[in-house]
């Protein structure tokens, strides 16, 4: 019961206040999304973003296929979904799209801390190491944006320790967990700028 209560007390939280009636709890319809809009060439095109998901070589998983269905046929096409997103990938072929990392589970769940730092505006405590350090180092980072370049995600964080932002290849991080402390984050951040007239990632320094 304690699981059940909550679970309750998190629907408050977000402002849904379910019913009890006979013992059974209801949340009201009210609360409930409507079903997205989707025209056939926005099925298509999330039929190419899961071609390219399911690439075994990215290591970003494959889940993507079951969820764009389940969207796909609540926006009531009226069409098979799950079959269309199957000839799709099937006509769609991806090669040699590769993730240049070497632990696929690790470099995942690395991906998914950054992700989920990012989009809860938290910082990321974090270890590693460079070409250019002899011993890994600890960093307390406030991210910016997680960027794919080339063949590696790296991540743009303000780093306490340089006091600056830096660029920091995820496959180097040893370790790297989600903090409960917000992270500090410019109203405007441009990733371009930030760039700048880079060689791909590298500024000038190594980082």
């Amino acid at each position: 019961m304690r699981t059940v209560y909550r679970y309750l007390n998190v629907l408050r939280l977000a402002g849904i206040h379910p019913t009890c009636q006979n013992g059974r709890y209801r949340i009201p319809k009210e609360c409930f999304l409507p079903p997205p809009t989707l025209s056939l060439e926005g099925v298509l095109d999330l039929a190419l973003t899961v071609a390219l998901t399911r690439c075994p070589d990215l290591g970003i998983g494959t889940g993507a296929h079951h969820y764009v269905a389940r969207l796909a046929e609540q926006a009531g096409l009226g069409l098979d979904v799950s079959e269309l997103l199957d000839l799709a990938q099937e006509m769609a072929v991806v090669r040699e799209l590769k993730v240049a990392e070497h632990s696929r589970y690790q470099h995942r769940k690395m991906l998914h801390e950054v992700l989920l730092a990012l989009v809860h505006g938290h910082q990321l405590q974090s270890t590693s190491r460079t070409p250019c350090q002899k011993q890994p180092k600890r960093l307390r980072l406030h991210p910016y944006r997680l960027c794919l370049v080339n063949q590696a995600w790296y991540l743009i964080a303000r780093s306490e320790e340089a006091g600056r932002p830096v660029c920091l290849r995820i496959a180097r991080f040893k370790s790297l967990r989600v903090r409960d402390e917000k992270a500090k984050v410019p109203e405007r951040f441009d990733v371009e700028e930030f760039f700048g007239q880079a060689w791909a990632v590298y500024r000038g320094k190594c980082g």
